[in-house]
């Protein structure tokens, strides 16, 4: 019983912190309290400019010291934008606006997703694929049955 409650604990901390969410809210920091135009000039830049930010130029631009979970999200932005550009989907030139991307292009943890993923298995995965439309919930049912299959590997073993 302990393994299997130990299993779970490791689990879901894993998919907890690997998961990606938006690594700031800008709206909130000390960074968007400065006037707009300031603001606009600061949160655009190319895409180029983004894949070589460092975690220091970041927590800079968000005006706050960033969390270990948000240097994870960076780097993982990052790696993203890297295969993007790689592909020729993507050009280093493009203009690219920070807070908008964080808020919008990152994907986000929906926890009633997860819950379904992990509770049901592949046919909550095939429900929230059905009756959902939102990529955030579809993905984190995905987390949800990774979850649960790691839970029966580990019980197994």
């Amino acid at each position: 019983m302990k393994k299997l409650l130990s299993a779970f604990l490791i689990a879901t901390s894993f998919i907890l912190l690997t998961s990606a969410v938006p690594a700031v809210k800008l709206e909130n920091s000390t960074f968007a309290k400065t006037e707009k135009s300031i603001e606009t000039k600061s949160t655009k830049m190319t895409v180029g400019d983004m894949v070589k930010m460092s975690s220091k130029e970041f927590s800079v631009l968000k005006g706050s010291k960033i969390t270990f979970k948000e240097k994870l999200v960076l780097k993982i932005t990052q790696r993203q934008l890297k295969k993007e550009i790689k592909a020729g989907r993507l050009s280093k030139d493009k203009e690219l606006d920070v807070k908008s991307y964080m808020d919008n292009e990152m994907p986000k943890f929906n926890i009633g997703g997860f819950l379904l993923g992990l509770l049901l298995g592949l046919i909550g995965v095939g429900l929230a694929h059905i009756f959902s439309n939102s990529k955030s919930f579809r993905r984190s049912s995905w987390y949800g049955f990774g979850a649960l299959l790691i839970i029966v590997l580990i019980t197994a073993l």
